[in-house]
């Protein structure tokens, strides 16, 4: 028996068996426009679409649309603190194998060296500048960009959501 979600499209998405005809950027934006970075423990809402789009600024000009989907099956599979994906081999499979749908889905590689390095780069810094922000963390802030040292945008969902469809549609060339 498949083990399946609806999406906000109504499209049931197979968890363990994910196909490329079950993958809708509506989707994934809609999910991750609603779920909070840190597993909410910030005092201000502050979501996984907004994060998104600010790797996707953020990321050399290449690989903007892997930045803007690096967190895509978290649409489908949920956000979990990095501490506890580290504790669940299974969910880190289902995780490789929903990105690599979706990879496919968008002609993209996010197990590319240079691509995943850039990223990974891109969404750790980023990291510490809402780990200051949202949470006081005491960071080196060094090699920030200038926008980002006083505030994070803080953005509603629809707004991120929107501004993530905006673009998703530049980077792929979507009317």
């Amino acid at each position: 028996m498949a083990v399946t979600i609806k999406t906000y499209s109504g499209i049931y998405f197979d968890i363990e068996n994910p196909t490329v005809d079950m993958i809708n950027i509506e989707d994934i934006a809609c999910a991750l426009s609603k779920i909070c970075r840190f597993t909410g423990q910030v005092g201000k809402f502050y979501s996984v679409c907004e994060h998104s789009y600010i790797v996707s600024d953020l990321v050399d000009k290449k690989y903007e649309l892997h930045g803007l989907l690096h967190d895509a099956s978290e649409a489908y599979l949920g956000d979990l603190s990095t501490p506890l994906k580290s504790l669940l081999p299974a969910y880190k499979k289902l995780e490789k194998r929903t990105m690599e749908v979706i990879g496919e889905k968008f002609g993209l590689d996010f197990y590319d060296t240079e691509a995943y390095n850039e990223v990974k780069r891109v969404d750790s810094l980023l990291r510490n500048i809402e780990g200051f922000h949202l949470q006081n963390w005491e960071v080196d802030q060094s090699g920030w960009p200038f926008w980002l040292k006083d505030k994070l945008p803080l953005i509603d969902h629809e707004e991120a959501r929107r501004c993530f469809l905006v673009k998703y549609k530049q980077l792929a060339g979507v009317k």
